[in-house]
């Protein structure tokens, strides 16, 4: 095939690639790992610091492989065979499935087992940062992030049904198992569609024999572009640990958990629909300022009721819309601001940032949610990444709109 018929295919196959491996998370160290842990009687404090283990495990492996994105030309090959690794290693989830242990002994089966799992999604976060502009040309960018985020919500939402109704309905008598058997299916098509995917646009490449070493790194982080954004980078950690502890903060709420179980499907929901205005509203207005909408819309977060699961759920998904808006609208902001010789180290140390303060946050979540009133990490969820997302708005406004 020709460069463009190259580039046409990989619009579908990063959008099925990203579809399934989204969809495959929840099982893997999300919101339905969370519920299975609860499910088997480990306690919401305990969850918290799972959550809180997962997190620093992905800080530490970013922190390790900060400068693999910019050392490989074309990671697209390891991000692949990374992927394989880690279908064939969640197999290790399954045995515990057979064994009768008690909620510790689970506890820390479940954070090792996670724990290589998230190793791993660390470093095709790491590698992949530069993929979306190598597998298409960039008048295609904005197709691929509409596309496979439109597919990465569809294929959620019918993954997060599926696993909701063999949660309500005790399917098989083990529910949790046939989710597991689901996800590796998911990960195994990942595998394969990353297998199939095609390099056309060699313009990020990065000379081979150029190293990135630890004077190239600290010149990055003194660098005022990255100064600036330390406090909004930070400041988002609060709201993804939040957002991404709901299945915890649901059942402490009086959700029950077959309703708790269809959380992934809200999101998921809120996921296509956030990809959709994000493709037609820029046409409208500027990025920026939809990602300052979607900041408000998070907002809704603050009004989760307790003891009323319908309305939790509507909420829940109305507000991780307005997460994913500002989600899509940073990036975008960064790609027109930020140098892309550095980018790969840059992004790779934004997220680090974020990642501390989520650590922090998911682990809050866990304590809290036995003892305190929710609104003291749903006010302070809401309001980080408003602040987050102004901050965003103002330096862009200064360092890319006023050259």
């Amino acid at each position: 095939m020709g460069k463009k018929a190259d580039s046409t295919w990989n619009l579908f196959a990063y959008s099925c690639k990203e579809a399934a491996y989204n969809a495959a998370l929840p099982m893997i160290n999300g919101a339905l790992i969370q519920l299975f842990l609860s499910n088997r009687g480990v306690a919401a404090s305990q969850i918290g610091l799972f959550n809180s283990v997962i997190y620093i495990i992905t800080l530490g492996t970013m922190l390790v492989l900060s400068t693999m994105g910019e050392k490989k030309a074309n990671p697209l090959a390891q991000s692949t065979k990374m992927l394989l690794v880690q279908a064939l290693l969640y197999l290790l989830y399954l045995p515990v499935m057979a064994m009768k242990l008690d909620s510790g002994s689970l506890l820390l089966f479940m954070m090792a087992a996670a724990g290589i799992q998230t190793a791993l999604y660390s470093g095709k976060v790491v590698l992949e940062y530069k993929l979306q502009y190598q597998i298409v040309f960039p008048k295609q960018y904005g197709s691929l992030v509409s596309t496979s985020g439109i597919a990465i919500g569809l294929v959620g939402i019918a993954v997060s049904f599926l696993c909701s109704a063999m949660i309500e309905a005790n399917a098989a008598g083990n529910p949790y198992l046939v989710c597991m058997l689901v996800t590796f299916g998911l990960l195994a098509l990942t595998f394969w569609f990353s297998k199939k995917l095609r390099i056309v646009n060699h313009a990020l490449d990065i000379p081979s024999g150029e190293p990135v070493t630890l004077k190239k790194i600290s010149g990055i982080l003194h660098e005022p572009v990255f100064k600036k954004f330390i406090i909004p980078n930070t400041l988002r950690g609060i709201t993804i640990g939040v957002t991404n502890s709901i299945a915890i903060i649901a059942l402490a709420m009086g959700v029950d958990e077959a309703s708790a179980s269809m959380l992934p499907a809200m999101y998921s929901i809120g996921f296509v629909a956030a990809s959709m205005l994000y493709y037609f509203l820029p046409k409208l207005i500027s990025g920026p300022v939809v990602g300052l909408c979607g900041s408000c819309l998070l907002c809704a977060i603050v009004f989760l009721p307790e003891n009323n699961a319908n309305l939790f759920l509507f909420l829940a998904f109305i507000a991780y819309m307005g997460r994913v808006l500002v989600d899509h609208a940073i990036p975008d902001i960064l790609f027109q601001i930020i140098n892309p010789e550095i980018a790969g180290v840059y992004n790779a140390w934004r997220n680090i940032l974020g990642n501390v303060s989520t650590t922090v946050a998911v682990y809050l979540v866990g304590v809290l949610a036995e003892k305190a009133n929710m609104l003291f990490l749903l006010i302070p969820c809401a309001a980080a990444y408003m602040i987050s997302m102004t901050w965003y708005y103002i330096l862009y406004k200064k360092l890319y709109e006023g050259r």
